[in-house]
């Protein structure tokens, strides 16, 4: 993936904020866009299993070009969310549901994932945009459940985020909103225990999220009302949810075995499901190359590379989204690429 292929991340938004802007049916162009034609693009365009050269690694990753598109991110994001809900009185309801697909798959893709990227970063800054960036989905317990929960537990059963094999998305979605919040909450005890610090704690992180959501909740309420209030909701629910599908895919059916001593496996490449469908790569902060990320979490989005061995998803993103909704069909379609071992 190219540094200026980059600018494909603000593709979603850009879309949104057409819609935004024109109102009537161009409300729907970014579903029509981001999950009917470039599904339909990606079908047969797999893309390449090249990866960079790691003597260029350090360099694409500081690139100006890089950076001034991802930091770009939160305003753009911030700009387009307040936006929506200060104009929602002025769209009828099938404009709404337009534009909450649209905004609701910005915060989950480039916002929730570019949080996703910066909570691997060091650096308060970067924790402090992370916070605010899951903040307009009202998600801020991942910062602590991806990071500490996730990536030590995946494909296990105590891994929320890990699907069975069999399992569909629907009860997939009760498994990890409600493990996840409830590991979230485990793990931040935990942490507060092992310094002697009581869990009521001003610096208990699940207590400030869940006080700094209720906040934002009842501002929006009470300064634009209640049809802005359910529309930032509605927004929010879209994004958690196709967060989640995601993690359905990237992972499902897919288990770590017990080896000498009943420890676990180290976490490999046969542990996440990978793609390279370029535009997927562009648009997603290179997310489809999954595996790698598992096995290196602090290697930068621009260099995660593809990795042998990993078990290749049959469709792109947008494309394993749609798939993911009908269960019978996802079932069959991925347990035929299941290893066998």
């Amino acid at each position: 993936m190219s540094i200026f292929s980059h600018i494909l991340l603000l593709l979603s938004p850009a879309l949104a904020a057409v819609g935004l802007m024109l109102g009537g049916w161009w409300t729907w162009l970014h579903p029509v866009v981001m999950y009917g034609f470039l599904t339909l693009l990606e079908l047969g365009f797999e893309g390449s299993p090249d990866n960079p050269p790691e003597e260029l690694e350090a360099a694409r990753a500081q690139h100006w070009f890089a950076q001034l598109i991802f930091w770009s991110i939160a305003p753009i994001l911030l700009g387009l969310v307040s936006a929506l809900l200060w104009r929602a009185a002025d769209f009828a309801a099938w404009e709404l549901i337009g534009l909450i697909i649209g905004v609701g798959t910005s915060l989950g893709t480039v916002g929730i994932n570019g949080a996703h990227e910066l909570g691997h970063y060091r650096g308060p800054g970067s924790k402090r945009l992370a916070e605010l960036l899951l903040l307009m989905s009202l998600f801020m317990h991942f910062h602590v459940e991806h990071n500490r929960g996730h990536h030590l537990r995946v494909g296990t059963a105590e891994d929320p985020a890990t699907a069975r094999r069999g399992q569909s998305l629907y009860s997939f979605w009760v498994q990890t909103l409600w493990g996840g919040l409830r590991s979230a909450w485990h793990l931040e005890r935990t942490h507060l225990q092992r310094r002697s610090t009581s869990v009521w704690s001003h610096r208990n992180a699940m207590l400030r999220y869940g006080l700094l959501q209720a906040a934002a909740v009842l501002a929006v309420g009470l300064l634009l009302g209640p049809l802005a209030l359910a529309v930032w909701l509605a927004v929010s629910v879209f994004a958690i949810l196709l967060l989640e599908t995601t993690n359905y895919f990237q992972h499902y059916g897919l288990v770590r075995r017990s080896v000498a001593g009943g420890r676990l496996e180290l976490v490999g490449p046969q542990h996440t499901w990978t793609a390279n469908h370029p535009i997927s790569r562009a648009i997603l902060m290179n997310l489809p190359r999954h595996a790698d990320h598992h096995i290196a979490p602090g290697r930068h989005f621009l260099n995660l590379r593809h990795v042998p061995g990993s078990p290749v998803l049959p469709l792109g993103y947008p494309g394993m989204v749609i798939l993911a909704l009908i269960p019978p069909l996802f079932v069959r379609v991925m347990d035929r690429r299941l290893p066998t071992a």
